[in-house]
């Protein structure tokens, strides 16, 4: 991308470095969200968004191959819910 940019900048064609990366970083995350999204509605439709309802994951479940979920309770360590909402409050005081 700044190949590109230092090219568009020679030519005077009014694009810079920030303006590629204005479009670039909302257009991916827009298409990678898209594209996971359409995943998720095409498994919820086949009925295989659930691990139960795969029949392959309950094959290797029952040979061996792979290991059944865990479910762990952790504990937060002291002080995680403070690191998290100074981290919130100086994003926010960042962006405005």
């Amino acid at each position: 991308m700044v190949f590109r940019s230092g090219q568009l900048e020679e030519t005077n064609t009014g694009w810079t470095f920030i303006d590629l990366i204005l479009v670039s970083i909302p257009a991916t995350f827009l298409g990678t969200t898209t594209t996971a999204l359409a995943f998720m509605l095409w498994d919820k439709a086949r009925g295989t968004d659930r691990l139960d309802a795969v029949p392959e994951y309950q094959r290797r479940l029952a040979a061996g191959e792979v290991s059944p979920p865990r479910h762990e309770v952790r504990e937060l360590r002291p002080g995680a819910k403070l690191s998290v909402l100074i981290f919130v409050a100086a994003l926010i005081v960042v962006l405005t």
